[in-house]
């Protein structure tokens, strides 16, 4: 016969074990420390083993949404950061919610699940996969106080990477300096990740510039426009500039709103 103890509960028999059957299934172990003992019998006499102990603790998962907050509007309502409207996102491949040693990763929608033991006392850390173009809005310090079991821990985070531009059907000049267009590796498909698009008309241009360089992020001088014509060349410019002073004097000399 074998006897158990959880906790600070009373010894009372849980198992019965023979000379075939030498399992036993304990249900409902309290949290915490749990003890057991042997009594073994040949129906004359009989033979208590020692006591052994282990500690059981239960294991509960925290789980949430990583979730895109470009214009830092997520707040802390009872200690959970919320931000009506905001859409799942994974702030760069690799991106994981740690809390002690156990981790859990950041799925494309942005969801996360860690599984962790019970209790309070839990600090859960979002780990961005890209630091360098992401940002914790909400809380600012990618990390929550928790307890385990929790659902709902959302964390919010708001893209700082440096804006790009694109002109369509036609051409583009730097007159002081280089090209830059930094496009993100995350557009893709519809987005049109190039710096000239065709029009219409299947048109594009030329980029030049008189210094310096062509940057164009993360996708390379191969991507000057979504054909086969990715012209580009280090030249001056020695035609009308049309820049703001340009239409600003436009403007300025026919101030009157046309009517129809």
């Amino acid at each position: 016969m074998i006897y158990g103890k959880k906790g600070t509960g009373a010894w009372q028999q849980i198992g019965t074990v023979g000379n075939t059957v030498r399992t036993f299934t304990w249900n409902g172990v309290a949290n915490g420390i749990n003890r057991w003992y042997v009594v073994a019998t040949n129906g004359t006499k009989t033979k208590q083993s020692d006591t052994w102990s282990f500690t059981y603790t239960p294991l509960g998962n925290i789980t949430g949404t990583v979730k895109n907050d470009p214009n830092q509007a997520a707040v802390l309502v009872g200690g959970v950061c919320q931000l009506a409207g905001a859409t799942g996102v994974r702030p760069g491949t690799g991106s994981t919610v740690t809390v002690g040693s156990n981790s859990g990763n950041v799925a494309t929608s942005g969801s996360y699940s860690v599984t962790t033991p019970t209790g309070a006392g839990n600090v859960a850390v979002l780990n961005l996969g890209d630091p360098n173009n992401w940002i914790c809005t909400c809380p600012t310090n990618c990390q929550y106080s928790t307890t385990s079991p929790k659902s709902g821990l959302d964390y919010f985070v708001s893209n700082v990477r440096e804006a790009w531009f694109q002109v369509t059907g036609g051409s583009l000049h730097a007159n002081g300096g280089g090209v830059r267009s930094k496009i993100p590796a995350t557009c893709t498909g519809a987005c049109s990740p190039y710096l000239i698009k065709a029009d219409s008309s299947s048109t594009v241009g030329v980029v030049s510039y008189q210094s310096g360089s062509l940057n164009l992020g993360d996708v390379g001088t191969n991507n000057v426009s979504n054909t086969s014509q990715d012209w580009w060349a280090v030249s001056e410019y020695k035609g009308l500039q049309t820049g703001y002073d340009y239409f600003a004097r436009i403007l300025a000399d026919d101030p009157t709103e046309i009517t129809n």
